[in-house]
């Protein structure tokens, strides 16, 4: 009787092992067995996926596919930038301050991050640290900042830029210094950005420009983006306080050095950013966004509705997100590429779940061969960036395959 029980004993052991193996390998295997699925690439090793929620059935949606030629394409991404801008965007002059490597430490890395990302790879390629920072006629008294980490001793091969959304600083977090680490280490120059009222884009007291007069903001509203909506921005709409700092940072380091290529990742509200910045801007030739957007048919949680700048009315009604997904991906001159990634059970937003209509809407599209949107899921649970993810994407897609 106890032997009978002893062989019982053995194989429920054995077959625990299995299972905690096969979940170790399931959440610490390589990269490509933790996509679940990727569309169209043929790159990421994919596994069977739901064409609907298991937990939840939820009615189809009814797409409404987005088909334009490329000339419509530049012409809508031209309304893009008079939607947002008022006028045509002139280049944006602003100012450049350099940085001293122990200050950048003690006011953006800390000492612990800085010794373990940057002190090494800052030595071999002799970086030059800078602070750009701009200006908004609407807000008095606020300037905002983004940080460019340059390469002193060699021609760079790109330039990189990183947005991290509305998490505060993004040196203060460990996955954006392994990516921006790592992209130093492949050669690129690196802008690094966080949201407006974010991090060290801090507001505080300001006066500002209102519908019916100038007003204050107080600290107590400054993470709250529909703060911008109370802003007069003329012909203009405010989604260009969230986007002009990009494009003026791009602007800036193209005068510095001419990037023969410039790539841009973004996480959460940083993946939002980088939509609408490579939907305007045809320089950005691969866009990443990360936990970013779905177009409002894919929205099935509460979770899923995002802020003030993800779902104002006045702004989608003309450009809804499934052509910002084409602005970012097309273009006449060269072939760009965008991509959409998800975390298959983010604990914000956007989880598979919802990701999966995206997916349906992608493959149902007619073909367009001169443009390349992607989706992918990665096999990860919280709100957060994997850095791998994000390194093998613009590793294996990088711009260098994407010029005509």
């Amino acid at each position: 009787m106890k032997s009978k029980w002893k062989k019982r004993l053995t194989a429920s052991t054995f077959v625990l092992v299995l299972v905690l193996m096969f979940y170790l390998g399931v959440r610490y295997g390589d990269l490509r067995d933790r996509i679940v699925n990727e569309i169209p690439g043929k790159g990421f090793v994919a596994v069977d996926f739901p064409s609907e929620p298991a937990a939840r059935p939820i009615r189809k949606a009814t797409f409404v596919p987005v088909r334009l030629e490329n000339s419509a394409l530049a012409a809508r991404r031209v309304a893009l930038e008079l939607k947002i801008f008022g006028t045509r965007r002139a280049p944006a002059h602003p100012t450049i301050t350099d940085i001293d490597t122990s200050a950048f430490a003690s006011r953006y890395t800390g000492r612990a991050a800085f010794e373990k990302h940057y002190r090494r790879v800052f030595a071999d390629h002799r970086i030059q640290v800078a602070q750009i920072a701009g200006a908004f006629d609407e807000i008095e008294g606020y300037r905002w900042r983004s940080i460019w980490l340059g390469h002193g001793a060699e021609s760079p091969k790109g330039l990189f830029v990183y947005h991290h959304g509305h998490d505060g600083n993004p040196l203060a977090f460990e996955s954006p210094n392994v990516v921006i680490r790592a992209m130093i280490e492949r050669g690129y120059d690196i802008i690094i950005h966080c949201m407006p009222g974010i991090g060290w884009n801090n507001i505080g007291q300001v006066r500002i420009k209102t519908w019916d007069g100038w007003g204050y903001l107080t600290d107590s509203r400054n993470e709250q983006h529909a703060l911008f909506s109370m802003v007069d921005t003329g012909d203009g709409h405010f989604i260009r306080f969230f986007v002009e700092p990009v494009l003026a940072s791009i602007d800036l380091a193209m005068r510095q050095r001419a990037y023969r290529q410039v790539v841009m990742a973004g996480h959460s509200g940083g993946g939002w950013a980088t939509t609408i910045a490579a939907a305007l801007d045809e320089r950005i030739g691969l866009s990443v966004s990360y936990a970013g957007s779905l177009p409002f048919f894919a929205r099935h949680k509460g979770k899923d509705l995002g802020d003030a700048e993800q779902t104002d009315s006045a702004f989608y009604r003309e450009f809804p997100y499934p052509l910002l997904y084409e602005l970012a991906s097309g273009s006449a001159a060269t072939k760009r590429v965008h991509y959409q990634v998800f975390n298959a059970n983010d604990s914000c937003c956007f989880d598979s779940d919802s990701a999966a209509t995206l997916q349906r809407y992608v493959s149902a599209r007619p073909p367009q061969p001169d443009r390349d949107l992607r989706i992918a899921i990665v096999r990860n649970t919280g709100h957060y960036m994997a850095a791998d993810a994000i390194l093998e994407i613009i590793g294996r897609l990088g711009p260098s395959q994407a010029t005509r």
